[in-house]
């Protein structure tokens, strides 16, 4: 699969950065991303903080897909375009499954169950011996 840079900031846009809050001098709520020096969001409400973080964080990740730089990573997390998909290098192998045939009579030879099904039918093949 082909990324796009749009797909990459989307599926890094979902990664669980570490996100610290603290309160500036003048009181303003400001945000931070640890992973992402550049990424801050302040505003004087927590929503305003938020969407100004989350603004700051997709530009901060812009430029490091453009400019191609090494991005830094949450703990655990790996970028998934840059993972090979598995393929497998061993031989090819063709398994058959051979059905056996066998034509059933419409009589059970016993009698039937208390769920009414039958319990055993009688084959017309001939017996292996």
């Amino acid at each position: 699969m082909m990324w796009t840079t749009d797909q990459k900031l989307d599926s890094l846009l979902r990664l669980p950065w570490t996100i610290r809050s603290e309160i500036s001098p003048e009181g303003d709520r400001l945000l931070r991303v640890a992973e992402i020096a550049s990424a801050v969001g302040s505003g004087s409400s927590d929503s305003e903080a938020v969407s100004d973080l989350w603004e700051s964080i997709r530009a901060s990740l812009a430029a490091y897909l453009h400019f191609e730089d090494s991005i830094p990573l949450p703990e655990g997390s790996t970028l998934p375009w840059s993972v090979a998909p598995h393929r497998y290098d061993g031989p090819v192998v063709a398994i058959i499954v051979r059905q056996r045939r066998e034509s059933f009579l419409n009589e059970p030879t016993q009698e039937h169950d208390a769920t009414g099904a039958a319990a055993d039918w009688e084959s017309t093949e001939p017996a292996a011996a």
